[in-house]
């Protein structure tokens, strides 16, 4: 008997600082079981993002509710190859992608 194909997924791991202060709030607030945002889960330290492997046209259908920073780290991760993402407090930010203080954000 032959063993089925494993199915592999990569994933990107970053620091939650990639994402805005109003993204960080959404994110606490939204249901992962909405299909039209790519959250797909949440845990103590963050958030885990499905990477759309068509990501142009999804932005074309689905852009409207996402703010900038997200677009810009799902385009990051589709251009490396992953297939999802994972919003880490603890990890460490990527060089080419923006980091967010939100302590500024909060004192406007």
């Amino acid at each position: 008997m032959s063993t089925p194909a494993l199915e592999m997924r990569r994933t990107l791991v970053c620091s939650t600082a990639h994402v805005t202060l109003a993204t960080r709030n959404k994110f606490e607030r939204q249901d992962p079981r909405d299909c039209h945002l790519p959250l797909i889960g949440c845990f103590e330290y963050g958030w885990y993002l499905w990477v759309p492997p068509h990501i142009e046209s999804w932005l074309e259908d689905y852009g409207h509710e996402l703010g900038e920073d997200e677009k810009a780290l799902l385009r990051f991760a589709n251009e490396h190859g992953f297939h999802e993402i994972k919003l880490d407090a603890d990890a460490d930010p990527i060089e080419g992608l923006h980091v967010y203080d939100w302590e500024a954000q909060t004192q406007h």
